[in-house]
C-alpha cells in the first residue's frame, strides 16, 4: 500500500510540475531555515560545555552600583583569589587569569599578541588537552604554553616544545620562555580559550611595581572548584568580609555582594555579565531566529495547502475511483498524509542542500560562529525526521480531510465545489 501511495506521489508531482516546484521550493526554504537555526542554537548552547570540570568550576563576580543600577562585573580584586584559597577548605582549586598585551619575538617572527597569565590550575579545571608537552609544566615560571593556531604560526608544523621565544611586555620589561606545551586545536564550540599562556606569578615581571594584595586593583576572573554546587553555600555566606576589605579601600568600585557563575551555564548568563572574560552572548538572538524559523515553516505550510486544495480539482475522479472500490475516508486521508510526506522529503533534501551550501555559510560569515551540519549528529538526524513529519502532517491534514468528505455520486456529476 505505502509503495503505491509514493508511485501516486511521485506521478502527481510530474504531472503537475509547477505546483509541485513552488511546493518544494517554499518547503525547502522553510526546512533550510530551520536547518541553520538548528546549527545556530547547537553551537550556542555547547559553548565551553566540553570542559570535563563544568558543574565544579565557578567565576566569581560581584555586583556593584554604577550609573544608577546594580550591575554584575567578572573582574575581581586581585588578592581575592589567594584569600579564597587560604580561608576555605571547601574549595579545591582557585586560578586567577589576567590578560596582556605583548610582543611575540622568534628569529624573523615578531607580532603584536594577546598572552594570558594564569595560575597552574588553569589547565586542571578547563580541560584543553595538550598535543605536545605537560600540562604541569605551567608551574614554572620559564615556561610558555602555545595554541595550535600558534603554534602554527611561529613553528609550521614541527613540535616547539623546548624551542626559546622572547616576550616583551609593553615594550619595556622582555623575558625568554621556553615553550614547554601546545593544546591541541580547540573545539569549534569554544568562548574561552588562550593564544599564550604563562604563569600567574609572571604579572610581576610584566611589571615589578605590580602588587598582588593591592584590593584597589582587579584580574580579568577569578575561578574556583567545589567538589559539590551545595560547598558555595558557606563561600556566599562569609563574603563579607572581602566585600569590606575592597570597599574600604575602593569607594569608588563599592561592592554590593559576590556571586558565583557556574561554567556550564556562564554563557547563556554573559549577557548581564560586564568585564572580565569577553563573551558575545545575545539572548535576543537565541529567542528571534527559531521564531523567524517557525514563522516561515507556518508560511511554507499554509502556502502548501492552498495549492494542495487547488490541484485535488485534478484528481477528483480519482479519488471518486478509489472510494468506489471500498477505500474508506481514512485510506483516503492516510494517501494524502503519506503523499505530503513524501513531497516533504524531497523539500528536505533540497534543504539539507540550501543550508549546507548557501545559507550555513553565509550566517557563519556575518554571525562569526564557525557554523556547520554534521551528518554524523544524531541529534540532527531526529531533528530532521521531526521537521519530515510535523511538517508533512501540519500542511496536509486540513487538505487530507477537505478532500475525503467528498461523495463520489457530486464527484462523477461534477457538482462539488470548492
Amino acid at each position: 500500500m505505502l509503495k503505491n501511495y509514493f508511485k501516486t506521489s511521485f506521478r502527481s508531482l510530474m504531472k503537475n510540475p509547477l505546483s509541485s516546484f513552488i511546493n518544494l521550493f517554499g518547503l525547502s526554504m522553510a526546512i533550510g531555515i530551520c536547518l541553520v537555526v538548528y546549527a545556530f542554537m547547537e553551537y550556542e548552547y555547547s559553548i565551553d560545555n566540553f570542559h570535563k570540570n563544568k558543574y565544579e568550576v565557578y567565576l566569581t563576580t560581584f555586583f556593584s552600583d554604577r550609573d544608577g543600577s546594580l550591575q554584575q562585573y567578572g573582574l575581581t580584586p586581585t588578592p581575592l583569589g589567594e584569600m579564597l584559597r587560604e580561608d576555605f577548605s571547601h574549595i579545591k582549586k582557585v586560578c586567577r587569569v589576567q590578560d596582556g598585551d605583548v610582543i611575540i619575538k622568534y628569529e624573523d617572527h615578531v607580532f603584536h599578541e594577546q598572552v594570558r597569565f594564569a595560575d597552574p590550575e588553569f589547565l586542571e579545571m578547563l580541560t584543553f588537552p595538550l598535543k605536545w608537552g605537560a600540562t604541569q609544566s605551567l608551574t614554572d615560571l620559564n615556561s610558555i604554553i602555545l595554541s595550535d593556531e600558534m603554534s602554527i604560526k611561529y613553528f609550521g608544523n614541527e613540535n616547539p616544545v623546548g624551542r626559546n621565544i622572547l616576550v616583551k611586555f609593553d615594550g619595556k620589561q622582555d623575558k625568554v620562555f621556553t615553550v614547554s606545551g601546545v593544546a591541541l586545536p580547540f573545539p569549534k564550540a569554544h568562548v574561552i580559550d588562550f593564544s599564550f599562556l604563562v604563569n600567574f606569578d609572571n604579572l610581576q615581571v610584566a611589571n615589578p611595581d605590580y602588587d598582588l594584595h593591592n584590593w584597589s586593583t582587579f584580574v580579568n576572573a577569578t575561578l574556583i572548584q567545589v567538589d559539590h554546587p551545595s560547598d558555595l553555600i558557606p563561600i556566599e555566606s562569609a563574603m563579607k568580609k572581602y566585600k569590606s576589605l575592597q570597599n574600604k579601600v575602593q569607594k569608588d568600585w563599592a561592592i554590593s555582594s559576590f556571586a558565583f557563575e557556574p561554567l556550564a551555564t556562564l554563557y547563556a548568563e554573559s549577557e548581564d555579565i560586564r568585564n572580565g572574560i569577553s563573551y558575545n552572548y545575545s539572548a535576543s538572538g537565541r529567542l528571534a531566529l527559531p521564531i523567524i524559523a517557525i514563522f516561515m515553516l507556518v508560511l511554507a505550510c499554509f502556502n502548501y495547502i492552498n495549492i494542495a486544495i487547488v490541484s485535488a480539482a485534478k484528481r477528483l475522479k480519482e479519488i471518486g475511483v478509489r472510494k468506489v472500490i471500498g477505500a474508506s475516508k481514512s485510506r483516503v486521508v492516510s494517501q494524502f498524509l503519506v503523499e505530503n510526506i513524501f513531497i516533504t522529503s524531497f523539500a528536505l533534501l533540497l534543504g539539507y542542500a540550501l543550508a549546507a551550501v548557501v545559507f550555513t555559510p553565509w550566517f557563519s560569515q556575518i554571525s562569526s560562529r564557525p557554523l556547520d551540519l554534521e551528518l554524523l549528529d544524531r541529534n540532527l538526524w531526529l531533528f530532521m525526521l521531526a521537521i519530515v513529519l510535523v511538517t508533512g502532517i501540519a500542511s496536509g491534514i486540513y487538505p487530507a480531510f477537505y478532500i475525503s468528505k467528498f461523495q463520489v455520486v457530486r464527484i462523477f456529476k461534477g457538482s462539488v465545489q470548492f
